[in-house]
């Protein structure tokens, strides 16, 4: 071999290797590598940026028909643009990306008809028209209602089964079902809040049973677009409880079944969605802000009307029973189980707490001292040394509180006072020096067990 044609071999630039060979992954290939990926991405958030300028712009003064069927030309248009990347340009990545933005902008499209189908049957569709004007749909006749309805749906389905044949073909029928059904809940003519919120809770119960049951057991929808998919089915019941919160009044009953809902969403239907036990966990947390909410929402009503109005009330009525379904819940959790059993744990003896500080008295006083108990004697159960040692702190604090009612009991009666003391110092003291041998070994015992607790 000539040493001479090696040297001037190695002494070549980079950039005069064959653009084939590995030495030429450089900075500048991985960079055009990636540039479809983030354009892809520019160009869909600018998708749909522009239909929320598209929604909210100043042309909510059209005809009501124009306003529907220009969104409806900008979701057919999108779905043409998968059409074409798939079967001009070859390219799967580009057209799947048109065929999810379609799927996602339907639920907006069946919302836009239900205004249309509820301003025939009610002649308006908000109760707020001077601030909600853009949501306003006056009728447009019976016949031409029904020849619109009857031309989206057709198309709709069709748009649907594209995008789901694209991002998750093996399950696509199924989606398209699923997703079709969900979106007609937005069609109904009902703006009672009372029976919106209830057909939503009943669709968000229903969805996330068919996605627990059918789809999460699904490989094909495991993926990063199989999980995109089976979230964007709970679009529609997001847009039904949104519209009604946004346009009208709701009592203490429905905010708190429309909280409840997304309490629900997040702890049951969401965590479905990953395979990772971290996000399934966050999701998990996320649900107590609206579970707590929807739970004082619930029971807000009944404390403030209640002729014995007060922290003790607030307390006892509304906080205690709250820290008792958490830990309930806690038995469902994927992966937030012991996190929930110490949130609800500690929220239970800050709760007792609180009211002891802020009410004083005897049954304040009971309270606490039986939650502090309570807590000490689950700790033993679910082994955790955070709950047993909050446990023994409440309790303890509870028996001080205790003292000045001790005080007050030897000043009126110290004769009988002095006499239970020393009975009871006697026999624990005989008690003592009986069993101190074994108290040792049940000490040592409750050490070597705390070792191996949480």
């Amino acid at each position: 071999m000539n040493p001479s044609t090696n040297t001037s071999n190695a002494a070549l630039p980079a950039q005069h290797l064959d653009p084939a060979t590995p030495a030429a992954e450089n900075p500048d290939h991985k960079l055009w590598s990636k540039l479809p990926t983030i354009l892809r991405w520019t160009g869909g958030i600018s998708l749909l940026g522009s239909a929320f300028v598209f929604l909210l712009g100043g042309w909510m003064n059209s005809a009501p028909l124009f306003r529907y069927y220009s969104f409806f030309g900008l979701t057919a248009i999108l779905s043409l643009g998968g059409l074409f990347c798939a079967l001009k340009l070859k390219e799967d990545k580009g057209a799947r990306s048109f065929f999810a933005l379609t799927t996602a902008f339907i639920p907006v499209l069946f919302c836009q008809l239900g205004a249309l189908i509820f301003a025939q049957v009610a002649g308006a569709t908000s109760q707020f028209s001077q601030y909600f004007s853009i949501f306003e749909f006056d009728p447009i006749g019976a016949s031409l209602l029904g020849a619109t309805t009857a031309v989206s749906i057709i198309l709709l389905t069709a748009f649907a089964f594209l995008g789901f044949s694209a991002m998750a073909r093996p399950e696509a029928k199924r989606l398209t079902l699923v997703y079709l059904f969900a979106n007609s809940l937005l069609l109904l003519p009902f703006r009672d809040e009372n029976i919106v919120v209830t057909i939503g809770f009943i669709l968000l119960a229903s969805l996330t049973i068919i996605d627990r049951k059918i789809f999460s057991k699904q490989s094909g929808l495991r993926s990063w677009d199989g999980r995109a998919m089976r979230t964007l089915l709970f679009a529609p019941f997001g847009l039904l409880l949104l519209r009604t919160a946004l346009l009208y009044s709701a009592s203490g009953v429905v905010l708190s079944l429309f909280f409840a809902s997304i309490a629900m969403l997040f702890f049951w239907a969401l965590p479905q969605t990953s395979n990772n036990p971290s996000a399934k966990s966050l999701y998990e947390h996320f649900s107590l802000l609206p579970l707590i909410i929807a739970w004082f929402c619930l029971v807000g009503s009944f404390i403030k009307s209640a002729y014995f109005y007060e922290a003790l009330t607030w307390m006892t009525i509304g906080a205690l029973p709250l820290t008792l379904f958490i830990a309930i819940l806690a038995r469902f959790t994927q992966s937030s189980k012991r996190s929930f059993q110490i949130i609800a744990g500690m929220s239970a003896i800050s709760v007792s707490t609180i009211q002891l500080l802020m009410t004083s008295g005897l049954l304040p006083a009971a309270i606490a001292l039986a939650t502090a108990i309570t807590i000490t004697i689950l700790s033993f159960l679910i082994r955790e040394k955070s709950l047993l040692y909050a446990g023994l702190l409440g309790t303890a604090a509870s028996i001080l509180y205790h003292i000045r009612y001790a005080v007050d009991l030897y000043q009126n009666n110290l004769w009988l006072s002095l006499a239970f003391t020393g009975f009871i110092v006697i026999l624990a003291a005989s008690y003592i020096e009986r069993n101190w041998r074994k108290l040792i070994h049940q000490r040592r015992d409750l050490q070597s067990k705390l070792n191996d607790w949480n």
